[in-house]
């Protein structure tokens, strides 16, 4: 199962679950960003900012129709994780440039966060 707040930047995932999450780039003024042959998404998951990440998941097959990045969790990417809350953040790599799209700030921490599974604890 997962569970995505926006307002509050956050992501809630049961350990070893597989999700998908689209994204998608606009400026302050609310233009979608057309991303350029060769960018690339990188979702990055680490225990506090600052730190190594966990995990990442890049994604350099572009955008769909309609505009929007696909991050695909996949169940390894979890499945050894504590039952916690993580920071990420998400980032656009075009040439020689690296934009934060999402990430820690003043107001907001952007959280990923590990829940519990109860039917295989049981088993």
């Amino acid at each position: 199962m997962i569970a995505i707040d926006g307002d509050e930047m956050l992501i809630a995932i049961t350990r070893g679950d597989t999700a998908s999450i689209v994204f998608s780039a606009v400026d302050e003024e609310g233009t979608s960003y057309t991303p350029q042959l060769g960018d690339v998404l990188k979702f990055a998951v680490a225990n506090k900012v600052g730190e190594t990440p966990l995990f990442t998941i890049e994604n350099t097959m572009g955008l769909s129709a309609e505009d929007f990045w696909q991050i695909d969790i996949e169940s390894q990417h979890t499945a050894e994780l504590d039952f916690q809350d993580y920071a990420w953040d998400l980032q656009i790599e075009s040439g020689d440039s690296v934009d934060t799209i999402i990430g820690k700030t003043d107001d907001v921490s952007p959280i990923f966060r590990v829940w519990g599974e109860i039917a295989q604890q049981g088993e």
